[in-house]
């Protein structure tokens, strides 16, 4: 089903609290996730909510997180600007969708940002990407669980090619998110309404648990060098490893070498008397004292 649901040019879901809205959603992701890689699939992501998406944020797919409606503005300006790039590039290809890299949008929760001090400006914006980012692989999926007119509008709506209803407070929040009463007779968890060109069929959400969305997480997460990596990455090389008594031995060699250069050099460069004088004037004392400094290295 998730499956399917990944060719919706856009998707809204709508429910009640406990309906499994949050179900649908990590699961969406997570099966972009896993049937993508980081390179094809990009996740932009709206949490005011501050919860469900989170998770998410630490991975590879994720190219933006906001969680402030302030926020939201330039994140949508940003997708705005990269649908007109895309736009342009298909126009001097000759071609009438973009194949490239996909973006999706991940609102939760949609009323948040309607409600919101500069809600105008980002209902405009999100209109905007919702009739034309289609053709340039640009998709938003919004979960909200107030889908009355009073905090999301008619007009944005309509805009969402494909929209599923849970279990709704009212036949009210059931039009205005299908077109139809009936998700406010739903009783079962996980069970909605789908709205799609294909009109309007039920389905059941699968489950996906909190092991789960862990599990996809940790597997996708960013890569960071712990300091004890980066340091032993430092200590090779050309391939090869120095243990502590190799660099010890190298650091000696290197002050030696130092210390018979300059005899030789304050002798007119004659390196034959440097080096007789070398061996005869350096003392034991020095050359323990360099082992004590080598040791140094090791801490």
């Amino acid at each position: 089903m998730y499956e399917y649901l990944m060719n919706a040019p856009h998707i809204l879901i709508g429910g009640t609290t406990g309906s499994g809205k949050s179900v649908l959603l990590n699961g969406i992701i997570c099966e972009l996730m896993e049937s993508s890689t980081a390179s094809k699939t990009r996740l932009y992501l709206i949490d005011p909510k501050r919860v469900e998406l989170y998770p998410y944020s630490k991975t590879e797919y994720c190219a933006g997180y906001s969680e402030e409606a302030e926020e939201v503005p330039a994140l949508l300006d940003t997708l705005i600007d990269t649908i007109n790039e895309r736009f342009e590039d298909m126009r001097n290809d000759g071609l009438k969708e973009y194949g490239g890299t996909r973006i999706y949008v991940v609102i939760d929760e949609l009323a948040d940002l309607m409600i919101s001090d500069n809600a105008k400006e980002i209902r405009t914006k999100l209109q905007k990407i919702l009739q034309i980012g289609r053709a340039a692989g640009v998709h938003i999926i919004a979960a909200t669980q107030a889908p009355n007119r009073e905090v999301i509008p008619a007009s944005l709506v309509l805009n969402f090619t494909d929209r599923i209803a849970l279990r709704c407070l009212s036949s009210i929040e059931s039009r205005q998110l299908i077109n139809f009463a009936g998700a406010e007779k739903i009783t079962g968890f996980g069970t909605a309404l789908y709205l799609s060109s294909k009109g309007l069929d039920t389905i059941e959400i699968p489950y996906v648990s909190s092991e789960d969305i862990k599990k996809v997480c940790d597997k996708y997460a960013v890569k960071t060098i712990e300091w004890e990596d980066k340091q032993e990455s430092e200590e090779k090389v050309n391939g090869f490893t120095l243990s502590k008594d190799e660099k010890k031995f190298f650091f000696i060699c290197a002050v030696l070498l130092t210390v018979y250069c300059l005899f030789s050099f304050l002798l007119n460069h004659n390196f034959i008397v440097g080096l007789f004088l070398f061996l005869v004037i350096l003392p034991f004392p020095i050359v323990k004292f360099l082992f004590k400094a080598s040791e140094r290295l090791d801490k």
